[in-house]
């Protein structure tokens, strides 16, 4: 039996972890009670995390300055935030309020956002991140198919998506459309 009455960081030594971590119901967790994982160093790139970091059933959880190369969130969960990371992919089938900030998406990645159990989901933040490779944006209120890197939307109100910089960008939307300020740089010596 796992609980909290206070917030907690879990700091992570520098390394590579090859083996999947996964975190289960955590009692106690509260937006004051948050559950932080981190690196001990501070530093994104000493600590990798390669096969997947999964987290079911708690919520009010900080994942920040780690290099994972799949993230997983399932279940009825919410309150996450995700800053300052390096990461291949995400998985979020949750509930409400991920802001997922200031990341380094690494090439070939792929976000993907969808509800748990409720019909819609709402408050996903995708914000200050940078898009290393090649990127389909896919904006959809349906199912999400395809192997190409994409941000996937199925089921969610009024998604945000700003302040984003793209190295590529290929859009393909349908439902709405939440693009703001988000930039694709020219390549060095491009004109």
């Amino acid at each position: 039996n796992r609980s909290i009455n206070g917030p907690v960081e879990i700091k992570i030594y520098n390394g590579v972890y090859n083996t999947a971590q996964s975190l289960g119901t955590v009692a106690g967790s509260s937006p004051t009670n948050t559950l932080t994982f981190s690196s001990l160093s501070n530093d994104s790139l000493q600590v990798q995390i390669t096969s997947n970091f999964t987290f079911t059933g708690t919520s009010n959880i900080i994942i920040k300055k780690l290099n994972i190369t799949n993230l997983v969130v399932n279940g009825d969960v919410s309150n996450y935030t995700v800053i300052n990371n390096q990461i291949g992919a995400l998985g979020w089938t949750g509930a409400n309020n991920l802001t997922l900030k200031n990341n380094y998406i690494k090439s070939q990645g792929a976000l993907r956002f969808a509800p748990f159990s409720a019909a819609f989901i709402e408050d996903i933040m995708v914000e200050n991140n940078f898009f290393a490779g090649m990127t389909y944006y896919v904006l959809t209120n349906g199912n999400i198919t395809g192997s190409n890197p994409y941000v996937g939307w199925s089921k969610v109100k009024k998604p945000s998506l700003k302040n984003n910089t793209f190295a590529f960008i290929y859009m393909q939307t349908r439902g709405y459309n939440l693009i703001n300020y988000n930039s694709i740089p020219y390549p060095a010596g491009a004109t």
